[in-house]
């Protein structure tokens, strides 16, 4: 983008400002204060935060997923498909996480009541009710409900990758406390673990031990009714045809009350099954005892139907079955079961997988993303078609037997009661030791589980707190407290338009003619006593005058060297003095720089032309009236406006009676031959003005005089109000000969007085020789 300076030179400006590492920091060191007031605040408010909190302690119980240890249960008995899955450590993860397990720690923690229990101390925190509890009135523990929320917060369970182990990990206020519930929910999921894995068998043990006794009372009833009907009779014996057929019948009466005992165990698990997905999924409660597939029913009726025919065939013929060579019937029967077999394996495995497909999906409620209730889904599904499989063999059994039952009918009737007697208690006899053999089974089942659970290591009281972590917080806090200023103060760099800078203004095509540092205001300067007025500093107007060693002096008389030098094609001899807004140190800087001129023997007048808010006759302790607004409206003569001040060859014209037409005032022809009277009469007319965007006055005389100088406050003037500036000036066709900072902290923007120091404190060397070569200048 291309601009004009103040000098009419042209120069290039990016829009978007190469920002260097000085520059960044200028802003961090101008910023420091900030930085390190945030920096504090942050580091005490992280520590007075970490401080305040309680101790809390960590305690870690370790159990082992024993995947490959399962007992010989039913279950795997009775598996046809052999689709069973293996467990896996997230179905585990699952039931620790479970809300009966949760629900059971609860209980138990309850009963306990305290940490302690033999000396009745340290009351278990997890389990107090909380302030909304108490104010219900609920004591003197909280809800399960709540003490369920505070496992949530508190119980972490997670597995270690490719490990077979769970890590119960608890957090609590009391060390003691935390090792106490780690460790219950340990025990407790070892006892349910123990529970479940022998609740299958434990039930089905249950029902047959009812049914051996049960079949026992029938088989001693049966016995004894023989044993008194053979006396009474006196029937000691059947013939061949008559045993044969109450062997067959007795033999498939016993088989068929084998099944039915079946039918009631498969009822027992198909039921426990249920029961423990109706809390989960009871929908498909429905759908299980409802979906079977009929043509699995079907392809179950026709092996069924094989299976008693060839059973049949055997008793029929005991000798075939000792013969190597299997005759052509059985051997038809066997290739036609080993086929159905094949056929109902093949479809129990799409059924279950379409069953399995069709349970649920995310979202839903019944989806599982443990296989934890597709484990469960399978167990009922094989329960349904073991079943029907019974169902299916006894109906053909009944079959058989009411067959049988029409040639024991033609026995004859001397011998029939005594065949039918004979035929019971063989058949309960036969049922008896199947049952009993089926007990010992399910005992053996039942004691050979011993879960897959093993508790490694025992939760034990931690010694050091692992919150809060007051290193880790108080770095954490550094590091924030550090970004967090440094983020402040570059964002308010950014958002900041006031000039910082003598650099800054040069990037906007200014001229900056010297920087003046900040007037440090004290008790006394040189023996003279500060004069107050209105809470402004006299003696920092005249600071050139009554401390002309000082760096401020030194810098006002750069500013003159600059003014000097500014037009080398002519001599610069009236200036106004503007600023962009009010503030900004624009009558100071018109006070000094005439003095300033003064010293160096230019025979100088200063003219307050701030016709609103007048104050140099202030400054210099002189009389307002009469003034220039009193030449101008012809209530003085020229003479009469003049004073004379302390310093030599520095004249002062107060503003005089204050108009209520300052503009019209100063653009009058009048006003203009007297800004010529004055240049052409003294060596340089300085003119104090009011500021450029409240009103037009500078702007008036701004054509008339040689050249402006802009006043600027270094972080207060904003920068775009110091382009508008310029901007009106040379609208009206007047001259910048550059800008005066004004209010410069060399300390804060650099780091060190260096860069101007050396010019400031040259006067402390050669003082006494610049004061006398401007007095004889």
């Amino acid at each position: 983008m291309e601009k004009i300076n103040t000098n009419g030179q042209t120069f290039f400006q990016t829009e978007e400002e190469t920002i260097n590492l000085y520059e960044v920091i200028q802003v961090l060191y101008r910023g420091k204060w900030l930085i390190i007031l945030v920096f504090i605040l942050v580091v005490l408010a992280t520590a007075t935060f970490t401080f305040m909190q309680d101790p809390i302690y960590e305690s870690t119980a370790v159990v082992l997923i024993e995947k490959g240890k399962k007992g010989v249960g039913l279950t795997e008995a009775f598996d046809i498909t052999g689709l069973s899955e293996q467990r896996n450590i997230k179905n585990e993860i699952e039931i620790l996480k479970s809300r009966s397990l949760a629900e059971a720690v609860a209980k138990k923690l309850i009963e306990r009541v305290y940490v302690d229990p033999e000396n009745k101390k340290d009351t278990i925190l997890v389990i107090l009710p909380s302030k909304k509890e108490l104010k219900e009135g609920i004591k003197p523990f909280a809800k399960i409900e709540t003490i369920l929320e505070r496992f949530k917060e508190d119980v972490k369970i997670e597995s270690p990758r490719d490990a077979d182990i769970i890590k119960i990990t608890v957090r609590s206020k009391n060390p003691k406390e935390a090792a106490l519930i780690a460790n219950t929910f340990a025990d407790s999921y070892y006892e349910r673990n123990l529970m479940m894995s022998r609740n299958e068998s434990r039930s089905v043990r249950m029902f047959l031990e009812e049914q051996l006794a049960e079949k026992k009372k029938l088989l001693s009833q049966a016995e004894a009714q023989l044993e008194n009907y053979m006396k009474q009779a006196g029937v000691v014996a059947l013939d061949e045809e008559s045993k044969e057929l109450i062997k067959q019948l007795s033999d498939l009466e016993s088989k068929r009350g084998e099944t039915i005992v079946d039918i009631s165990s498969a009822k027992r698990k198909l039921d426990s099954y249920l029961e423990q997905i109706k809390q989960i999924e009871p929908e498909f409660v429905k759908v299980a005892t409802e979906a079977l597939d009929p043509y699995i029913k079907y392809l179950q009726e026709e092996i069924a139907k094989l299976e008693v025919t060839r059973d049949q065939i055997i008793a029929q013929n005991p000798k075939v079955g000792s013969q190597e060579v299997l005759n052509k019937s059985l051997r038809e029967i066997d290739e036609q079961l080993a086929s159905l077999r094949k056929k109902l394996q093949d479809k129990i495995s799409e059924f279950l997988k379409i069953g399995f497909a069709s349970s649920g999906s995310p979202g839903t409620q019944s989806y599982d993303p443990t296989g934890f209730v597709k484990e469960l889904k399978q167990k009922i599904l094989l329960t349904e078609i073991e079943m029907s499989a019974y169902e299916a063999r006894k109906k053909e059994l009944d079959r058989l037997i009411e067959q049988l039952n029409k040639k024991f009918e033609t026995i004859p009737s001397k011998l029939i009661d005594y065949a039918r007697l004979e035929r019971t208690r063989l058949s309960n006899e036969k049922l008896y030791l199947l049952i009993e053999e089926k007990y010992q089974e399910a005992m053996i089942a039942e004691r050979s589980q011993f879960g897959y659970v093993q508790i490694i290591d025992y939760a034990t009281p931690g010694i050091k707190p692992v919150s809060p972590k007051v290193h880790l917080n108080l770095i954490i806090g550094i590091v924030l407290g550090l970004g967090l200023g440094v983020m402040i103060v570059f964002v308010r760099e950014f958002f900041d338009r006031t000039v910082r800078s003598p650099e800054q203004l040069e990037k906007r095509g200014f001229t900056v003619l010297s920087a003046i540092p900040v007037i440090e205001v004290e008790a006394k300067l040189d023996g003279k006593q500060l004069k107050k007025d209105e809470g402004r500093n006299i003696a920092a107007h005249l600071i050139t005058h009554l401390n002309p060693k000082s760096p401020v002096a030194e810098a006002y008389r750069v500013l003159r060297t600059g003014i000097q030098f500014a037009k080398l094609d002519r001599k610069i001899k009236s200036i106004v003095v503007a600023s962009g807004a009010p503030k900004e140190g624009k009558s100071t800087t018109s006070s000094n720089l005439a003095i300033t001129m003064a010293k160096a023997n230019l025979k100088t007048v200063l003219v307050d032309a701030d016709l609103r808010r007048p104050v140099l006759h202030r400054v210099f302790g002189v009389k307002r009236e009469p003034g220039l607004t009193d030449y101008l409206f012809e209530r003085a003569e020229l003479d009469e406006i003049f004073r004379k001040t302390d310093i030599e060859n520095l004249y002062l014209i107060p503003c005089g009676v204050v108009p209520p037409n300052p503009s019209e005032l100063l653009g009058s022809e009048k006003m203009k031959k007297f800004v010529e009277y004055l240049k052409s009469n003294y060596d340089l007319v300085v003119f104090d003005t009011p500021p450029l965007v409240a009103v037009a006055d500078a702007l008036i005389l701004a054509n008339q005089v040689d050249g402006v100088l802009l006043v600027a406050s270094a972080g207060k003037t904003e920068i775009d109000v110091l382009d508008k500036a310029r901007e009106m000036i040379q609208r009206v066709e007047g001259n910048v000969i550059g800008v005066l900072l004004n209010n410069f902290d060399a300390s804060a923007t650099y780091g060190t007085y260096y860069r101007y120091y050396r010019y400031y404190r040259y006067y402390d060397y050669y003082g006494a020789d610049r004061e006398k070569g401007e007095g004889n200048a």
